[in-house]
């Protein structure tokens, strides 16, 4: 029960796989000077049409700019770009590769194309233009992250950090290369190295709480619980209803013996996510170490209604020491083993 319930909450505040950051491709280059034209947009104009009027507006803006200017990549570019950030990806490929057609050398549409086929999961694609990009702009940190990220999702882990290392060596406070060097580490479970990158990356944006998330995993992987449970706090300052946030807290605090504080989160992640195994087990758990055997039996047996390993793992847990000569609970263990012998298989 704990092995695979764990992993099911480690889905809630950790997620799993190499999905990297929702702000980390889509940082632009607005470097222009490889391009023979003039940009003709009032960027702060029309981002504030698409922000506070959306991109209807912003685009007839840009389609009065097409009337005047037929022929500049510039305009194409800032439609493309919208488009990425709306995730319509063919729309946006379709105003980037009209840019390029204008004008091969037009930095940002190179930058955006490259964001627009990583978006699709085109990830050859994706490093094939920017490397192309940065062949014409070799230090800019912005396109060398944007290589990291494809190299990180194509499994080039070592290419990939050089990348992100060269990014950072650019620019050391550029917070996109923070996280994705971060990733990276944590994809080789270097989680040292990555704890230190996410530490980067909390300090430079502290309103995110992927970021924090990452940390606390990192932390706990390394067993430094009051790290964790300093990164588990920031969260929660940031959404106090983030019930994994609450039940690592919990974690951490029960790692850390101190078992009262560990109770009190178990029962507010409870509150918030009633239905989880997990939650009352860890419950129980805390309740055994502070000597409430019924507390403890009792939440031991709303988690063993929601899966029915729970007895069985907690007569193997040292956490329920306390119970283990319990009559109450030795009567469960015996109740469990004989429903486990004539239950039909679809309970196994």
């Amino acid at each position: 029960m704990k092995a695979r319930t764990r992993q099911k909450l480690n889905l809630l505040l950790y997620p799993v796989g190499l999905t990297v950051h929702r702000l980390t491709f889509g940082a632009v280059s607005i470097s222009t000077f490889l391009s023979k034209h003039a940009d003709p947009v009032d960027h702060r104009h029309v981002d504030q049409l698409f922000q506070e009027k959306g991109k209807e507006a912003a685009f007839d803006y840009l389609n009065a700019l097409h009337l005047q200017y037929p022929q500049n990549p510039h305009i194409w570019n800032k439609q493309g770009l919208y488009g990425t950030r709306q995730e319509t990806y063919e729309e946006a490929l379709h105003h980037l590769n009209e840019a390029l057609r204008l004008d091969p050398y037009c930095d940002p549409a190179l930058n955006n194309k490259s964001w627009a086929l990583y978006g699709q999961g085109r990830y050859q694609e994706a490093l094939d233009v920017i490397e192309y990009a940065l062949h014409l702009d070799p230090r800019d940190d912005i396109k060398l992250t944007n290589k990291g990220n494809a190299l990180l999702q194509l499994y080039r882990y070592e290419e990939a950090i050089q990348t992100y290392e060269e990014a950072l060596a650019l620019d050391p406070t550029n917070p996109h290369a923070c996280y994705g060097l971060g990733m990276t580490w944590k994809s080789i479970r270097r989680y040292a190295d990555a704890a230190k990158a996410f530490e980067t990356y909390t300090t430079n944006v502290p309103s995110d709480i992927d970021g924090w998330i990452q940390l606390a995993e990192c932390r706990r992987k390394q067993q430094e619980y009051e790290q964790e449970l300093k990164a588990c706090l920031s969260i929660l300052e940031l959404e106090p209803n983030h019930y994994g946030a609450t039940f690592h807290a919990g974690e951490a605090y029960l790692a850390l013996e101190w078992w009262e504080k560990s109770r009190e989160h178990y029962a507010a992640a409870i509150a918030q996510y009633p239905e989880d195994a997990i939650f009352h087990y860890s419950l129980g758990r805390s309740c055994a170490q502070l000597g409430d055997s019924h507390a403890a039996l009792q939440s031991l047996k709303q988690a063993y209604r929601l899966d029915h390993t729970a007895l069985i793992s907690a007569a193997e847990d040292s956490g329920f020491q306390p119970l283990h000569h319990n009559p109450l609970f030795q009567d469960l263990i015996l109740l469990d083993v004989a429903f486990e012998e004539n239950s039909s298989p679809i309970y196994h």
